[in-house]
C-alpha cells in the first residue's frame, strides 16, 4: 500500500456540502495557508469543483456567502473527516490560482481580526 503524503490526494472522493455531492479530486495544490482542491462532480456531467481548504476554517452547515467569499461550505472525506471550504464563482479569473486564494484568505483573516478587536469585552468578577 502506497503511503499518503497529504490528507487529500488526487483520486480521492469527497462529499461536497451537506447534500453529499460526490467530487473526484483531480488536483491538489499545497499552500502556506491551505489546500486548493480541484475536482469534478461525476454524477452531474463532470461539472467543475474548486475549493480552498484552510486548516483552521471549521466546517459549516449548508452553503452561503461569507466575508466576500461567494461560497462557504464544507466537504467530507469518505473516512468522515470534515473540512470547511471557501470558493470563488465558476469562471472567476482567479480560478486555479493558489496565490490569489491565499492572498484573499490573508485579507479575510486580517478583517476578522479587526472585527474581533472592535467587539467590547465583558468582564465579570463573580
Amino acid at each position: 500500500m502506497e503511503e499518503r503524503t497529504s490528507v487529500i490526494e488526487v483520486g480521492d472522493t469527497l462529499l461536497s456540502t451537506d447534500d453529499d455531492y460526490r467530487v473526484v479530486v483531480t488536483k491538489v495544490q499545497q499552500g502556506s495557508h491551505g489546500l486548493l482542491v480541484t475536482g469534478r462532480f461525476p454524477d452531474y456531467g463532470d461539472q467543475f469543483f474548486e475549493g480552498f481548504f484552510p486548516p483552521e476554517f471549521a466546517p459549516v452547515k449548508g452553503r452561503d456567502a461569507w466575508q466576500g467569499w461567494p461560497s462557504r461550505s464544507s466537504a467530507t472525506l469518505l473516512n468522515g473527516v470534515r473540512f470547511g471550504t471557501l470558493g470563488l464563482l465558476n469562471g472567476d479569473k482567479r480560478e486555479g490560482d493558489l496565490r490569489a486564494y491565499e492572498a484573499k484568505w490573508k485579507r479575510t483573516m486580517k478583517a476578522e481580526e479587526g472585527v474581533m478587536q472592535s467587539r467590547p469585552t465583558e468582564i465579570r468578577l463573580n
